[in-house]
């Protein structure tokens, strides 16, 4: 065997006798015993380090550890090329360190999110937090009785956006008193509780600020000028209270709110309220949308509420319903349940394909409605005032119109109402063909007469409920017929009156929708009832004035 073999297996049996001999009893308390020796000196060195880095020399209250690093630096600032120096340096330049501090910055805001949102879910009762926590819709819809908790559940979903930095936020009332009495103080509140810090906030402006860049702008919708003042924004999240009354709905969403919404990618868009009283809302059509996700429960579910059956028995006794009514099943039940005994225009009649051979007119009028704030309607309502039988035989509804445009609608049926009555009567006085308009464009007014020679004066308009009562009374006994399925038959359905804080019904239409093409119809039929003699009617014509 050569030397080299043997050494070979010289050392090979060495390491097997030392491999043997380590795992002896013997030799691992020793190891043992050797480990717990070295943590007791790490242990001790440990805290002895702690104690100085933590220590305060030199008169100061800062510990050595901050000393140290303020002199650290402040000898790599004055010398780049010093030791330490290159150190930052080296760290600052190192690839990804920009993104690693970002990555916990991002993390350390995701934390200090969840916590907030985590703290303003604690109040929340089950079928609040269902909508707090769905992070995935980006349309909802909130139908509820009232009392049912949707204010509280406003504000809390407001914080939980508000809680994700440099936020913007959007909430509309019905106005802007409205919005600051119902959702101001509650938010405010809300933020001092979950210690959302508030840098800075005013009623009057309707406007909250907080410290992590994110905020809260409130606002109303009375009429279409206020949804135009919005226009320009860009919003995280809007939410639109009383949904079930604002008017313009489909101008304030599809034109002016969903185009702020696109500069987010997680941004949302809630309607809240209770059933709507009128048929045809944008909020009923929503509700039936699957686009939208949406959420329903009754002050029932609401645990903050108590003895609510003996609640609901007390106001149908001071009402004088019962609990199957309209008013009980959509305020208390949050039911759809139209609010019919408030419709304006009940029983309305219309006719359906040609008009009867045996209606001869005597009168055409043709009614304007300006839409400044709302859509532009006009109405040509066809009359034999002896008999006291119309037809409406003309109407449109339309907005975003030029002046152009407008009179070139109004001169159309004004045609339309001559050539009518001219086949059924050839001898009829042309002189009794007129166009009768809103008095808030006079200068439209103007140009129809002088400019193009029509017969156009500013409606009577004076007592305007009981010209209102006496026009639902000719719709609803036939006297004056509507096209079925047309644009006033449309609004009919929806314009409702008024009611009162003891939900008595008075003679103001609500506010919740306007009538355009109504109007029209009503400041022709003004001049109609002049001419039948009735009290409801007014001498519309000023030409001899010069009013327009």
């Amino acid at each position: 065997m050569s030397m080299s073999n043997k050494a070979t297996q010289f050392n090979s049996e060495t390491a097997r006798k030392a491999a043997k001999k380590s795992r002896t009893p013997e030799a691992e308390a020793k190891r043992t015993e050797t480990r717990n020796t070295n943590r007791l000196i790490k242990g001790e060195l440990y805290n002895t380090i702690r104690n100085i880095l933590l220590s305060c020399n030199n008169n100061t209250e800062d510990p050595y550890y901050k000393q140290y690093l303020e002199k650290f630096t402040k000898i790599a600032l004055e010398k780049p090329t010093s030791a330490a120096g290159l150190m930052v340096a080296e760290q600052l330049f190192k690839d990804g360190v920009i993104d690693a501090l970002d990555e916990q910055t991002d993390k350390a805001l995701a934390k200090d999110t969840a916590f907030y949102q985590y703290r303003l879910q604690q109040r929340l009762f089950n079928e609040q937090k269902n909508v707090f926590n769905d992070y995935i819709s980006k349309k909802i819809a909130v139908m509820c009785s009232r009392r049912a908790g949707k204010t509280e559940g406003n504000s809390d979903f407001i914080l939980k956006i508000a809680a994700i930095p440099n936020s913007p936020i959007l909430y509309i009332n019905l106005t802007f008193e409205n919005a600051i009495n119902q959702i101001f103080d509650l938010i405010l509140k809300e933020a001092e509780r979950v210690e959302l810090n508030i840098s800075k906030s005013s009623k009057n402006n309707g406007f909250i600020q907080f410290s992590n860049g994110s905020s809260i702008l409130l606002k109303g919708n009375k009429d279409r000028s206020e949804a135009d003042k919005l226009q320009g924004g860009k919003y995280r999240l809007v939410i639109i209270d009383e949904a079930q009354s604002q008017c313009n709905m489909t101008y304030l969403i599809e034109t002016i709110i969903e185009p702020m919404l696109t500069d987010f990618e997680d941004s949302v868009l809630i309607l809240t309220g209770t059933p709507p009283r009128r048929k045809g809302t944008y909020f009923e059509k929503v509700w039936n949308n699957n686009e939208w996700t949406k959420y329903h429960w009754t002050m029932k579910e609401n645990p903050f509420i108590k003895n609510v059956e003996q609640k609901i028995q007390e106001v149908c006794a001071e009402k004088g319903v019962t609990p199957d009514s309209a008013f009980i099943k959509r305020e208390y039940f949050g039911e759809i349940a139209y609010d019919t005994e408030a419709q304006v225009f009940k029983d309305y009649k219309v006719y359906q394909g040609a008009i009867p051979s045996d209606f001869v007119p005597t009168h055409i009028y043709t009614g304007v409605d300006f839409g400044y704030a709302d859509y532009n309607g006009v109405v040509t309502l066809a009359a034999n005032v002896d008999q006291k039988r119309c037809y409406v035989i003309f109407e449109r509804k339309f907005n975003k119109a030029t002046v152009s445009q407008i009179i070139d609608t109004v001169r159309e049926g004004f045609e339309n109402g001559k050539r009518f009555i001219l086949e059924r009567n050839p001898n009829a006085d042309l002189a009794n063909c007129n166009i009768f308009t809103d008095t808030n464009e006079k200068s439209i007014t103007y140009e129809l007469s002088q400019t193009y020679g029509l017969p156009a004066y500013c409606a009577y308009k004076y007592d305007r409920a009981l010209a209102m009562e006496t026009l639902a009374e000719w719709c609803r006994t036939g006297r004056i017929l509507n096209i079925e399925n047309g644009e006033v038959a449309n609004e009919f359905e929806q314009t409702l009156y008024k009611r009162d804080e003891l939900d008595n019904i008075t003679s103001e239409l609500d506010d919740g929708f306007h009538p355009d093409i109504t109007m029209a119809l009503l400041y022709a039929s003004r001049q109609l009832f002049y001419d039948c003699g009735l009290d409801a009617g007014g001498e519309s014509k000023n030409k001899q004035t010069g009013e327009f």
